[in-house]
């Protein structure tokens, strides 16, 4: 399977682009091809300090769909329809997988620092206190990595290594709970966050006289 560049999202905390590898599951993975993503999908958490000169990238988070499950009903021409289907995604490399979350990291921290700008990662704050007794999220012993759900899909979350897979909390922004650290540091946190939803899958119905049909349609 391969993505296609109009079904990713992106959620920055402050950076209005990014460019990263395009995903790909074939067994090979010889044919990994760079594409820029698309901006009509960009969406900036907080887009207040974008000029700051002192960043803080502590990850780089990369959502992406492993299976869904789609049902289709129609009974509107007096019969009842209904189709079902399920797919699960193969090829999901944990070493693969990772090493694409840390080039999106490494891309977003060298963009940053070609402006001139002070840029600290994981590896220079990870000792901090509050960075260091951060909860992590498990993974899933199926996967390798936590999973999150979001009807009809499951999607793996992928960071650049296990240590970066922190717990996100209640608030809507999943870097504020590094707020505190990002004042007394006066710098701005940015933790990029890119969604691969492929394949698609949605469901089907027709109905006429006396004639219900349902089926399952995916663009892969």
């Amino acid at each position: 399977m391969r993505p296609i560049s109009s079904c990713c999202s992106v959620r920055l905390a402050g950076l209005l682009a990014l460019s990263v590898l395009a995903l790909s599951t074939s067994p090979a993975r010889a044919e990994i091809t760079p594409f820029e993503l698309n901006m009509d999908r960009v969406k900036i958490v907080d887009p207040k300090g974008l000029a700051a000169p002192t960043y803080f990238v502590p990850s780089a988070n990369l959502v992406i769909s492993c299976s869904g499950s789609v049902w289709a009903q129609s009974k509107a021409g007096g019969s009842n329809a209904k189709a079902h289907g399920k797919f699960f995604v193969n090829g999901l490399d944990k070493t693969f997988l990772q090493g694409l979350a840390r080039k999106a990291q490494d891309d977003l921290v060298a963009k940053l620092r070609a402006t001139g700008a002070t840029v600290y990662t994981y590896d220079d704050l990870k000792a901090e206190p509050i960075i260091a007794g951060r909860g992590r999220l498990s993974p899933d012993a199926k996967w390798g990595f936590p999973t999150w759900t979001q009807s009809p899909l499951t999607f793996l979350r992928v960071t650049p290594t296990d240590e970066q897979e922190f717990e996100r909390g209640l608030a809507a922004s999943p870097a504020f709970w590094l707020h505190s650290l990002a004042k007394e540091k006066k710098l701005i946190v940015l933790l990029p966050e890119i969604t691969f939803t492929v394949p698609q899958m949605w469901g089907e119905v027709e109905a006429g006289y006396k004639r219900d049909s349902a089926g399952i349609a995916v663009n892969s």
